[in-house]
């Protein structure tokens, strides 16, 4: 890997950086509420909660705070839903959650999501697993790591603003 000219840590490294103080907070209460991670124009990292009424004024907040400071590098971290289907996702199954969403599929996981984009380096996102065992405190599987998600797309990826000026 080439040496980053502004001297930031690899865009990975970051990711897990950001999973790890998420699941200090998981631990602690339990739950982690919506959050954005970046880094200025000026290379001044920022933590902010994100307001989370709905998805789209999530996304329009994080796209607004990026562009306000310029974020050359951002992680979006929250709870969701996802499908853990293993070599793809069934097109009936598709489908369904397209029109009704996860939150009632059967096979769904509920995941810590971090969200990572880097103008250099593009795109990461890793999860770990919510796992919850009746009243019991819940705890949380291994890191994943998603490599490769260059053709990720919708309202919560593509935050950072386009590369202008301030580089």
């Amino acid at each position: 890997m080439k040496e980053r000219p502004d001297k930031m840590i690899p865009l990975e490294d970051f990711v897990k950086d950001a999973a790890g103080r998420a699941s200090v907070i998981f631990e602690a209460k339990g739950q982690v509420l919506p959050m954005l991670h970046f880094v200025d124009g000026d290379g001044e990292e920022s933590v902010t909660p994100v307001p989370m009424n709905d998805k789209d004024e999530a996304s329009a907040f994080i796209r607004a705070m990026c562009a306000v400071f310029q974020a050359k590098r951002a992680v979006f971290i929250t709870e969701a839903w996802m499908l853990s289907e293993i070599g793809g996702i069934p097109d009936e199954v598709k489908k369904r959650t397209d029109r009704h969403g996860i939150r009632n599929e059967p096979g769904r996981i509920e995941v810590i999501l971090i969200n990572g984009e880097d103008q250099a380096e593009g795109l990461l996102m890793a999860t770990r697993e919510i796992i919850r065992n009746g009243n019991h405190k819940p705890t949380l599987g291994p890191l994943s790591i998603m490599k490769g998600m260059d053709q990720a797309q919708g309202r919560l990826v593509g935050f950072l603003p386009p590369m202008g000026a301030r580089q």
